[in-house]
């Protein structure tokens, strides 16, 4: 088996999981994607929902994706 990566997109509307296998000559092939919705933007200029509800949320997000990624045992974790 090959190794595994997980990468984290960590944006302003929505975070993103991909675990891919590292190939031999250094290629990603997808194995899992995952995404959940944040909002960030919500808690900016007078927006609907406060800073704390949203930062709570972009936590549970964050913390579910890292337990998704769980299963894949990957090798290497990076966020952007």
């Amino acid at each position: 088996m090959s190794p595994r990566v997980a990468v984290f997109d960590l944006g302003s509307s929505s975070f993103s999981l991909l675990v891919a296998e590292v190939s031999t000559a250094g290629g990603l092939e997808p194995v899992a994607r995952h995404r959940a919705g944040v909002h960030l933007g919500e808690a900016l200029g007078g927006g609907s929902a406060p800073w704390p509800v949203v930062r709570q949320g972009a936590l549970r997000a964050a913390r579910g994706l890292a337990k998704a990624a769980e299963p894949w045992a990957p090798v290497r974790r990076a966020a952007l």
